[in-house]
């Protein structure tokens, strides 16, 4: 079985090749954004519980159960 570069002209590969790199990169750079994104929000939403739990934390001591009750109604 034949390659599919094997049939194309010389500046038809290189057009390929660019063709294919761009995708690569954009496909890449994509991905980076998407990563970011996500790790951003991770890190604002940590950053918004941050207070709450240690102020439910500092008025008692909760269980696991009611914990995430006590952060989300400090939270809000």
């Amino acid at each position: 079985m034949h390659k599919f570069t094997e049939n194309l002209s010389p500046e038809d590969r290189h057009v390929y090749r660019r063709w294919l790199g761009g995708l690569v990169g954009f496909y890449g750079a994509l991905m980076t954004v998407t990563a970011g994104v996500i790790a951003g929000d991770q890190w604002s939403k940590n950053l918004a519980r941050e207070p709450a739990v240690a102020a439910a934390v500092n008025d008692r001591l909760v269980g696991p159960v009611e914990d995430w009750m006590v952060v989300r109604h400090v939270a809000k």
